[in-house]
């Protein structure tokens, strides 16, 4: 029988979790996913479900940080960069939606880094 720091454990962890539940299924159960939908899963993911909350318990936001940064470290080379925001810009389904005018993937040739976080 799970004791209350336990439950609170496994609260914390499902409501992470949860939060990432819909857009796992949804990619999970796609038999053919096009790279143009990495940069707004990403984007999604970092900027909205992960994002740093001031009034999130210590164990929540320290589970939304290494899952942002494991997920950031997966996909900051410069060549996986340029291809899905080339890719997503392309898409009609992302087409400037996830850019601002000053950071379309063609603006600058070269960067640093790839950041999904704008």
């Amino acid at each position: 029988m799970p004791k209350d720091g336990n439950v609170a454990i496994i609260d914390d962890v499902a409501h992470v979790l949860g939060s990432l539940n819909p857009f796992t299924d949804s990619l999970a159960s796609e038999s053919h996913i096009s790279v143009s939908t990495l940069r707004p899963v990403l984007q999604h993911f970092l900027n909205e479900l992960l994002a740093p909350d001031d009034q999130a318990r210590p164990l929540v936001a320290q589970i939304k940080h290494m899952i942002s940064t494991d997920l950031s470290s997966r996909h900051e080379s410069e060549n996986t960069c340029n291809i899905s925001d080339i890719a997503s810009f392309l898409d009609p389904r992302f087409k400037e939606s996830f850019f601002s005018d000053v950071d379309y993937p063609f603006a600058n040739t070269r960067r640093s880094s790839c950041s999904y976080r704008l």
